[in-house]
């Protein structure tokens, strides 16, 4: 299809369907190359309009039959389009279809990879299997009969409970019924052969659920971390959301061929096995916490998301954003609340941020979207995350689990809106959430800077002295006023030849002007008593808060209405010492609602800060009149961790900021409070492991990119890489201490308490051997890495000792490597790691790396894990590599991208997220960028997803 006939779609444009299917009945007999789907739905009229006909979705289908009520009947296929005319109100239609699962090489519908059929029907993938009403609206029960193929299927699993299973004609069959309603994107099947791991979980009504995992043969033990997962997500949502799951059976299946992370389809979820599958040998704490998150997530899905389904992808948030917040607080509770805040803000702050700065920025409920594959962002699901945080916020977790209660109530089995799910929190909470809809409609970053001014008690006394004085004066000239607007009525009457005036009406005029004056009067005596109000304790007085918001342009928006943000705000005092003024709500938070808005607290004593954003309690960049002094009292004092985390960040890119011009003279200051800061982390055994992980590092590329308008690259990564070597050389002892007090001393087992200890150490050894190699102790650096890669029993640490030898190209990099591709070659998962630390090198020569490794034996492109790991990693998370001023990351993005566009459209289009972000760089980067995204667009057969986010870009640049 050509680029020139792609349009978007509008919200606005939602119209209802003109028919709704109630049932249908599908009948597969699986095989490589023609496997067979006949479909029998039974629609039902919803127009009006008694001749409007029937339209079917469908993709890449060959049609053989069509039958109406059984009979054959009218039809035509029209571009992607099944039309039958003249269908009465309400029938049945069966269509049979042949599609091929072994070419579906998109992973979109029903694809066969590495011996497993599969299914990924969300969010437009059920049109690639059938003719249908392929939108989330049409709600219809299935009931499926799955025929396998003559070998290599034990399995056969699709939606709902098994009703029969047997063998006919020397081949397997299973038939499923689903009782409750789905839409398309959630029908799913996989057939294959498979290890079980097998287990029970007994609802609190007392209902026994059966639970399956199947996972690749020998993967048995790798899969029961997933099992206890599932389990706690169960008992879970029972305990925090009073849900509980509503069927026989629940079912997860791993495959290693996967576009997305995992599916939530109705009690059969797919997953990708590196969200699966876990061992000490083969995957890190990072993989552990990522497994148990994902299974939550999914799980969840069952309420928020399959049970009340959406109305529209326009909506994709309202599943997505609730589920979110629902997996973070799944994980805060049974692993660790402080990593799962601390990962879900960084995510904010260095992905959602970059992306609301590009050209693909998009509202939480975006207004068109072209290609919907496209819009699974971390807008959507992060920073919808983050706005359901701030409903909670504001309506303290009572109210808020009140408004979930009546909102999966009331549209249990129904497409709803987001405006649906809003209205129901109003509703239940009786809160007015008018103002706070921006956060669904308007897009783009919000700027808060705060500013405030402490006023001793003589100044606030003699303030109150004028403004009393000025309401004084005000009120005697009204009086004055009033009473010569009576005389001049008077006159006037009398002027007209009137006589003398009722009395009543006299009267009623004459105390016109003593009214007045009395009101001035009392105003006077207000501010006698102002004036005689005794001064209290020197040194204390008000502190006056000002908050002003403001939020930059963004495509096809460029003004912005103030936003409702909720201000999670304490006070330290100039010694550190937490401080509470009555007019602070006992929550602790304000409400920031307009342009500039003004809080004012009493009985402040001279030197007190205000700490505003404590938890990160709304998704906005701030700035502020903070001091280097008080960032500091904040890195020490406060009890929040994620204002600690920022404290440091600020002195850290205050720093960067101030000096990022002086980096090529080589007139560096020495960064003396940023080492003390780090030295008093180090030594400070009262902060949390997971925090001093973060903290005892200097903040990523990444993170750094995002406290600037415009980005100097060659500066920032040269600064930063000052700073970090400053930081392993002077504290080389420090982190040497905290290093050996960190070690492993008992084999390996995941807990949150031991996963913080070896972030600790992990920390500590980069920064350990970026000391030795900057002081010129490379051999020493190398035993070091060298020994732990082969001693530690587990993943965590070995790849952390693979990475750093591959960073700082220690003389052990080759052998380690050499080691690892020999240990794990055949673990597609596990090796995976060997494609993704060799990509991430900061260095510009990690182009030519990445070229060589696409050659490599064992690099799958039809492997979306694969890609992930080595394109994805060098697209979006290597800077330094991707945008080298010569062209050379760009030139390598297009060759692979240009294989990827017709083979996986999908995983091309979202491996150039780096990419299109190309604005805030120099002038010669931004135009070697344009030209290979040009490049890119004059493609042959370019697909919908990658034309969308190319042009997207292109047309940015264009109207800058």
């Amino acid at each position: 299809m050509a680029a020139s006939s792609f349009k978007a779609k509008k919200r606005l444009d939602y119209k209802k369907p003109d028919f709704t299917a109630t049932d249908i009945e599908l009948y597969f007999q699986l095989a490589d190359e023609g496997t067979v789907v006949r479909s029998t739905a039974h629609y039902v009229r919803l127009t009006s309009d008694s001749k409007a006909p029937l339209r079917l979705d469908g993709e890449d289908l060959v049609l053989k039959d069509v039958l109406l009520n059984g009979q054959n009947c009218k039809y035509s296929v029209v571009g992607k389009e099944l039309i039958v005319p003249e269908v009465p109100d309400e029938f049945e239609l069966t269509t049979e279809c042949e599609i091929s699962p072994i070419h579906n090489t998109s992973l979109m519908g029903l694809y066969k990879s590495s011996g497993c059929f599969c299914t990924q029907c969300e969010p437009e993938g059920f049109r690639r299997i059938t003719y249908f009403l392929d939108r989330p609206d049409v709600l219809a029960k299935y009931r499926v009969t799955i025929v396998g193929p003559e070998y290599g299927c034990g399995v056969l699993l699709s939606n709902g409970n098994l009703i029969d299973s047997g063998v006919k004609n020397g081949r397997a069959y299973t038939i499923w019924e689903d009782p409750f309603p789905k839409p398309s994107y959630l029908f799913a099947l996989v057939a294959g052969t498979f290890d079980i791991i097998e287990d029970t979980f007994t609802t609190k009504s007392g209902r026994e659920v059966k639970l399956g995992l199947y996972v690749d043969r020998g993967a048995y033990e790798r899969g029961l971390w997933a099992m206890r997962s599932i389990k706690e997500s169960m008992a879970w949502d029972e305990e925090r959301f009073n849900l509980e799951y509503d069927l026989d059976n629940f079912k997860v299946v791993a495959v290693d061929f996967f576009n997305f992370g995992a599916m939530e389809n109705k009690s059969l979820n797919i997953f990708n096995s590196s969200c699966v599958l876990v061992d000490p040998e083969t995957a890190t704490d990072t993989n552990y916490f990522h497994v148990q998150s994902v299974i939550g997530h999914e799980y969840f899905h069952n309420w928020t998301g399959d049970r009340v389904t959406l109305r529209d992808w326009f909506q994709l948030s309202l599943k997505e954003s609730l589920t979110v917040f629902r997996d973070q607080e799944f994980s805060s509770d049974v692993n660790s609340r402080v990593l799962t805040r601390l990962d879900a803000i960084n995510t904010i702050r260095v992905a959602q941020f970059a992306e609301d700065a590009g050209p693909m920025a998009h509202p939480v409920r975006p207004e068109q979207v072209m290609e919907m594959n496209n819009f699974y962002t971390t807008t959507i699901y992060d920073k919808g995350a983050e706005v359901i945080r701030m409903i909670h916020t504001i309506l303290g977790e009572e109210k808020f689990q009140k408004g979930v209660a009546y909102y999966l109530d009331r549209f249990d089995g129904s497409a709803a809106t987001i405006e649906d799910f809003v209205l129901a929190m109003e509703t239940a909470s009786m809160t007015d959430l008018s103002q706070f809809r921006r956060w669904y409609s308007q897009a783009g970053t919000p700027e808060v800077y705060a500013k405030w001014t402490w006023l001793s008690q003589e100044q606030v006394a003699e303030a109150a002295r004028t403004e009393a004085a000025a309401a004084r004066a005000a009120a005697e000239q009204a009086a004055a006023a009033a009473a010569e607007q009576v005389a001049a009525e008077q006159g006037s009457a009398q002027d007209e030849g009137e006589s003398a005036a009722p009395a009543d009406t006299v009267a009623s005029a004459n105390a016109a002007a003593p009214t007045e004056t009395a009101s001035a009067d009392e105003t006077a005596a207000a501010s006698t008593e102002v004036e005689e109000v005794e001064i209290p304790d020197v040194g204390r007085g008000k502190l006056v808060l000002t908050l002003t918001q403001s939020t930059p342009p963004t495509p096809n928006q460029k003004t912005k209405e103030p936003f409702v943000i909720p201000v999670r705000t304490s006070f330290l005092n100039a010694t550190g010492a937490a401080f509470k003024p009555k007019e602070l709500p006992e929550s602790g938070v304000l409400i920031f609602n307009q342009a500039e808005q003004k809080f004012e607290f009493t009985d402040v004593a001279e030197g007190t800060i205000p700490v505003v954003f404590r938890d990160f309690s709304a998704p906005v960049k701030l700035k502020s009149i903070y001091t280097s002094a008080d960032y500091i009292n904040m890195l020490e004092h406060c009890d929040d961790p994620f204002i600690r985390i920022d404290a440091q960040m600020s002195l850290i890119s205050d720093y960067i900021h101030k000096h990022i011009d002086k980096v090529n003279s080589g007139d560096l200051p020495e960064p003396t409070e940023i080492l003390d800061a780090v030295r008093y982390v180090l030594q400070d055994n009262s902060i949390d492991l997971q925090l001093k992980a973060i903290l005892i590092k200097v903040p990523s590329l990444r993170a750094l990119m995002e406290t600037f308008k415009k980005i100097n690259l060659d500066g920032l990564v040269a600064i930063r890489k000052y700073l970090e070597t400053e930081l392993a050389k002077t504290l080389i002892g420090e982190y040497s201490q905290l290093e050996k007090k960190t070690r492993s001393t008992g084999s390996y087992k995941y807990t949150p308490e031991d996963a913080a200890r070896r972030a600790v150490h992990n920390a500590c050894v980069e920064m350990l051997c970026r000391g030795h190699v900057a002081s010129g102790d490379v051999m020493q650096a190398d035993d070091f890495i060298d020994s732990l890669y082969e001693d530690t029993d587990n993943m965590t640490e070995r790849l952390c000792a693979l990475s750093v030898a591959v960073n700082e190209d220690l003389p052990c990099k080759l052998k380690l490597l050499d080691s690892y591709e020999e240990s794990y070659g055949n673990d597609p998962l596990t090796f995976d790691k060997f494609f993704s630390v060799q990509a991430a090198v900061a260095s510009e020569d990690t182009v030519n790396v990445v070229r060589k490794l696409l050659d490599h034996p064992r690099f799958d492109l039809s492997n979306p894990n694969r890609v992930r790991a080595l394109m994805g990693t060098f697209g979006y998370g290597n800077p330094v590599a991707l945008h080298r001023r010569d062209g050379m990351g760009y030139l390598l993005m297009f060759d692979v991208v240009k294989r990827l566009n017709t083979l996986n459209p999908s995983v091309a289009a979202r491996i150039l997220d780096g990419m299109i972000n190309f604005s805030r760089f120099d002038n010669v980067r931004c135009q070697k960028a344009i030209e290979y995204l040009n490049k890119i667009k004059a493609l042959p057969d370019l697909s919908r997803s990658v034309y969308e986010k190319v042009n997207a870009a292109l047309s940015a640049a264009e109207q800058k």
